[in-house]
């Protein structure tokens, strides 16, 4: 008996190694999920203070803890480093390995909403380029013509002005960057950007002119007119063609999937709505705004995480919310409801949230801050008549700023 007991021991022993080993097993990653849990509150807490060296340092760091590369939401963190700097194209790559990460991984619904808002606001919106500099001086920044509307895309406009007038450092002598779309002036002559060509192989080749001489007066010339409202006037080559002596392009004809009401009203701006004049303003848009489809931009501060605003479409039979905690709710013949988290700012005087509205006649499209999310389906068939606007506001502090209502571009 005693011999035996002793046979046991060692099999006893194993035995508790084996229990010992497969209950720390869950406590492990159970410890390695609360660490990335907490270095990413870290690195949010830097982002939104707009400290984005230590962000992206605190975000890498994430990266080596088990289980950080398979985080949709940190791969979507690191996107946002380069779209503060002004970097679409690195943004974009970095998005579709996010995508592919909340794909493989399953769950997260939120982020892959996220994820997939942004890449659409960047395929609508830019165009991919490689910029040829010259071998000698310093080279002539590209000419957006109309600038862009939105501020988020007139930021990435500067954003490449910036880097190109920095120079590169690649062997090529050549910058591959996204840009907003549009038609752009290099020199003397004018290049359109089509939106969504950002793929390998779809980007278009410029050879910038150096910043020297007649050229540059007219560049600065171009920049003046810009800046003072004036259009600038076609080069040779585009009036020999508006003349009809060159062929041109036929323009594509698009349809919105909804009639226009009536004529096109001229674009209605407000630089500033309060509270206090949200109402006298919708009415006023009602009453000038009589067309299907339409386009409402405008630039929103909050005060802090508990003020709402809202635009209501009564006749229309659909509104659009934004709810405290930075919520977004769509409601018509559809409902949406989506958390904006951190892509909401809120709280400090200087950071203003960029918005879009865009009705179709059927359905919504709302942009924030560079994230299309939708469209929405809010009704079954286009409206026959125009319809009246409400506009609300919870706090006095809160203001919109440059609010416009066009045709969709």
């Amino acid at each position: 008996m005693k011999w035996g007991w002793v046979g046991l021991a060692p099999r006893v022993a194993s035995l508790g190694l084996v229990a010992g080993l497969l209950f720390c097993a869950p406590v492990h990653a159970a410890d390695n999920g609360k660490a990335l849990q907490r270095i990413l509150r870290e690195s949010w807490i830097y982002f939104d203070a707009g400290n984005l060296r230590e962000a992206e340092n605190s975000f890498e760091r994430a990266l080596e803890i088990p289980g950080g590369k398979q985080s949709a939401e940190l791969q979507y963190g690191l996107s946002l480093i380069p779209w503060k700097r002004g970097l679409a194209r690195q943004s974009y790559w970095q998005l579709k390995t996010a995508l592919a990460v909340s794909e493989e991984a399953g769950g997260g619904d939120e982020w892959r909403h996220r994820i997939q808002g942004r890449i659409r606001y960047i395929e609508r919106n830019f165009s991919a380029v490689t910029l040829r500099h010259p071998d000698r001086g310093k080279p002539l920044p590209i000419l957006l013509d109309p600038p862009p509307r939105d501020p988020v895309l007139r930021r990435f406009v500067d954003a490449a002005v910036t880097m190109i007038e920095g120079g590169t450092s690649s062997i090529d002598g050549a910058q591959r960057i996204f840009v907003p779309s549009g038609r752009y002036w290099f020199g003397d002559n004018q290049i359109e950007l089509i939106p969504g060509e950002v793929l390998p192989g779809q980007q278009q080749v410029i050879y910038l002119p150096v910043a020297f001489g007649p050229v540059l007066k007219r560049h600065r010339d171009r920049l003046r007119m810009q800046e003072e409202g004036e259009p600038i006037p076609l080069s040779g080559n585009d009036r020999a063609a508006a003349r009809g002596d060159a062929p041109t392009d036929p323009v594509p004809s698009t349809t919105l999937g909804a009639s226009s009401l009536a004529p096109t009203p001229e674009p209605l701006d407000y630089p500033v709505v309060r509270s206090y004049l949200a109402d006298r303003t919708a009415y006023d848009i009602s009453e000038r705004w009589t067309q299907v489809p339409f386009h409402v931009r405008y630039s929103v501060y909050c005060p802090d995480g508990d003020a709402e605003h809202r635009f209501e479409f009564p006749d229309y039979e659909f509104y659009v919310r934004f709810e405290p905690g930075g919520v977004l709710r769509v409601r018509g013949a559809d409902l949406l409801r989506v958390s904006l988290g951190s892509d909401w700012l809120a709280g400090e005087q200087d950071r203003f949230n960029e918005v879009g509205i865009l009705f179709d006649g059927t359905t919504v499209l709302v942009s924030v801050n560079g994230i299309e999310i939708g469209p929405v389906r809010v009704r079954e068939r286009p409206p026959t008549r125009p319809g009246s606007w409400t506009i609300r506001m919870s706090d006095d502090r809160a203001r919109m700023t440059y609010l416009s209502v066009q045709a969709p571009d």
